[in-house]
């Protein structure tokens, strides 16, 4: 059960990320997006990976229909080669059909792994490696992306710095 795209919103946000090593060999990601939100109570959608790591966590707004936060890991397992050809990039913020969540403050667990690849200082985490990204959403540093069947499948973190690709280096 994926996240649909439901519209793009022309909003701009400010996005937070960390890069925080929690082991010799993962390494956390967080993104935080603040669009003058003042609910603090979020549902999640989880793609729950393999067992070895802790699932790729998206936080939703599910009144706005808005992403409000990503927490993913990575470790030299989910490093991948992958090919990605972007169609169309839009600017603004991707919003989400929010029906697969029953109650404020629920969790939607999906089976399935994420597989990361580094381009051009870019940072490409996509859900599974048989996706055909139609078109890629945002603004700031990070691009949702999304496939033929208008679903998240997958993300990007642009212009990575320093610290960040030093970070990255450190589990590969």
């Amino acid at each position: 059960m994926c996240l649909l795209s439901s519209q793009i919103k022309t909003d701009e946000t400010i996005t937070n990320i960390e890069f925080e090593s929690v082991a010799n060999d993962l390494l956390m990601i967080s993104v935080d997006y603040d669009t003058n939100d003042s609910s603090r109570i979020f549902s999640y959608w989880r793609l729950l990976g393999n067992s070895a790591s802790p699932p790729l966590e998206i936080g939703i707004n599910t009144d706005k229909k808005t992403i409000k936060s990503i927490t993913f890991f990575a470790d030299t397992d989910c490093f991948k080669e992958a090919n990605l050809e972007l169609l169309n990039i839009l600017n603004g913020n991707v919003t989400v059909d929010t029906d697969i969540f029953k109650k404020e403050n629920d969790y939607v667990d999906t089976e399935g792994e994420y597989f990361i690849t580094i381009s051009c200082n870019n940072l490409i985490c996509v859900f599974g490696l048989e996706n055909h990204i139609k078109q890629a959403v945002g603004n700031n540093r990070i691009k949702f992306l999304i496939n033929n069947n208008n679903e998240l499948c997958g993300f990007e973190i642009c212009d990575l710095n320093e610290n960040e690709i030093k970070a990255i280096k450190s589990i590969q």
